[in-house]
């Protein structure tokens, strides 16, 4: 039995599904969750507009408040109100906050990338340890683990 197409209706899936069997419903969960995925671009990538919606969200309520603020602190100093300055302080203000954020997220996620590659003592569990875990519980499961072991580390150029 061929497995249902993407475009197939939601009916025809279901069917198909319930008809196949135990044993080959694994072979269908990934083609029945791309076929009852909404096909609007709202259902597809919501996680997107959500994140894309809190953005907007915040960086147009920063704005709106650094414009109250800002009138504000002229009035309180005898200043002219002018835009030209408003929106020069928080350009500066906005970029403060994302050199702050972004760059402190992206040392923490590059860094962390980084030390796990290079394999720095604060981010291994030590391989060696897992793999002597791993020969005992070979040894336990199978009669020749030994065989087996030694198999595998001519395999993959295990020393020791």
């Amino acid at each position: 039995m061929d497995a249902p197409q993407v475009g197939a209706s939601k009916r025809i899936i279901a069917t198909r599904f319930l008809k196949a069997g135990g044993y080959r419903i694994t072979g269908y969960i990934t083609t029945l969750t791309y076929a009852f995925m909404p096909r609007t671009p709202w259902g597809r990538r919501g996680y997107l507009w959500v994140t894309l919606a809190f953005f907007l969200l915040s960086i147009v309520g920063h704005w709106i408040f650094g414009w109250f603020a800002y009138v504000e602190e002229q009035r309180q100093h005898g200043a002219v109100i002018e835009v030209s300055s408003y929106l020069i302080e928080m350009g500066r203000d906005t970029l403060e906050n994302w050199q702050s954020e972004f760059l402190q997220l992206m040392w923490q996620v590059a860094g962390l990338a980084l030390l796990l590659y290079v394999g720095s003592p604060q981010s291994k569990e030590g391989s060696e340890r897992v793999e002597e875990k791993l020969d005992v519980v070979v040894r336990a499961v199978t009669q020749n683990g030994d065989e087996v072991i030694q198999k595998i580390d001519r395999k993959y150029l295990r020393e020791g």
